[in-house]
């Protein structure tokens, strides 16, 4: 059984989201300090941390798109029905 959703969750998804890419933009890819290899390394170890980072984050909120998708699936059909009723 999906979870209904209150307003306050909704929000909380929504500052959720903002705050991951607040995070992920602000993330640092380059350096000034060391050798050239270096500074390959640690963008190459940046990106992939950034990268992961990204896609557990899209995994998770497919989890919240398909249990957005499933709860409208359920609850369009009776909204329709109730709107129907009171023409």
């Amino acid at each position: 059984m999906v979870k209904q959703m209150n307003n306050l969750e909704q929000f909380s998804i929504v500052s959720e989201m903002n705050e991951d890419k607040e995070y992920i933009e602000n993330l640092e890819l380059e350096t000034d300090q060391g050798t050239k290899r270096m500074k390959e390394k640690f963008y190459e170890a940046a990106a992939t941390e950034r990268n992961n980072y990204v896609n557990e984050k899209l995994s998770s909120y497919r989890q919240i798109e398909e249990g957005l998708l499933h709860e409208m699936e359920e609850r369009v059909p009776r909204l329709i029905q109730i709107g129907r009723a009171h023409v």
